[in-house]
């Protein structure tokens, strides 16, 4: 077992109620940053309101060490992964629910540590139906 420190900023809610996407974006993220750190390290997610339409903006590091990966093309494509046990879909799903919510996902490396930024707007009614 190994230890990783969280921090987790959260800021009021305000109505903002993303449900079971937002839920498994996060399960996703998270899981690959704890992977990413098989001797411990740090996990931060941040989480801040864009007023006035809500759309919550989260960035989740970790300082673990990369992506392992020389040439990662689009990280968000299906079966890319550096994990021997990974399939490589967990950024690919994440990737399309929040496209799919009208949101946006980008990731850096910035001063060693790795780093997901996403925009997640609120619920303003159904969502585009695509064909997966």
């Amino acid at each position: 077992m190994h230890d990783v420190h969280s921090v987790v900023e959260i800021p009021e809610h305000n109505g903002f109620s993303p449900g079971l996407e937002l839920e498994q974006v996060l399960y996703n993220l998270l899981a690959n940053s704890i992977d990413a750190l098989p001797q411990g390290g740090i996990v931060e997610l941040n989480c801040t309101s864009e007023e006035p339409n809500g759309t919550r903006v989260f960035a989740l590091a970790d300082n673990g060490p990369g992506t392992g990966l020389n040439d990662i093309g689009d990280l968000f494509a299906p079966f890319v992964t550096s994990r021997k046990r990974g399939v490589g879909l967990g950024l690919y799903v994440s990737h399309r629910i929040i496209e799919r919510r009208g949101g946006t996902i980008a990731w850096a490396r910035e001063d060693g540590w790795t780093v997901f930024r996403f925009r997640f707007p609120r619920d303003t009614g159904p969502r585009r139906q695509g064909n997966d």
